[in-house]
């Protein structure tokens, strides 16, 4: 099934990116279960944005392209 999507998130008012993910449903914009950095971040910036890069993929393609965008940061 092609649910899945890879996001940035964004530094608010910065447009510097501090987190890449893969995800389904409202996942991108959800703050649960996300690990001390990035609330850190969020915390102190007051919030994050969001861009969704590519969407309708499987599970195996979002999980490529997550990696292929971490390894280039």
């Amino acid at each position: 099934m092609n649910i899945y999507y890879v996001y940035l998130h964004l530094r608010k008012g910065t447009d510097k990116i501090f987190y890449i993910g893969k995800g389904k449903e409202n996942r991108a914009y959800s703050n649960k279960q996300r690990n001390v950095h990035w609330n850190n971040i969020v915390n102190k910036d007051g919030g994050f944005d969001v861009i969704i890069l590519d969407d309708k993929l499987d599970n195996n393609q979002a999980c490529w392209f997550e990696q292929y965008l971490i390894n280039l940061i």
